[in-house]
């Protein structure tokens, strides 16, 4: 089976250039995202509850994060007070 170098370059050249293309798009995406966070007044929240549990030492303990809709940053973070943790 007889291997065309010349068509191997051509492939590795290409590939070359999709992940230079790449590299400058997540780039892009990264400023566009820290750009959007810094701009971002957080109009709509959602809620999420995070359930960790408890060991032989450790109580379990229930997390709430109050995250922006559109930018994804936490506004706000803290343990519910109204969990009363056991142990596992």
């Amino acid at each position: 089976m007889s291997v065309d170098v010349t068509q191997l370059v051509m492939d590795r050249y290409f590939i070359n250039e999709l992940t230079k293309e790449l590299e400058s798009k997540n780039k892009e995406l990264a400023h566009r995202w820290k750009e959007l966070q810094r701009k971002c007044n957080h109009p709509t929240i959602r809620t999420e509850r995070d359930y960790i549990p408890g060991s032989y030492y450790d109580r379990s303990y229930v997390t709430i994060k109050e995250i922006c809709k559109l930018c994804e940053v936490v506004v706000k973070k803290y343990e519910d007070p109204n969990h009363h943790g056991s142990y596992g």
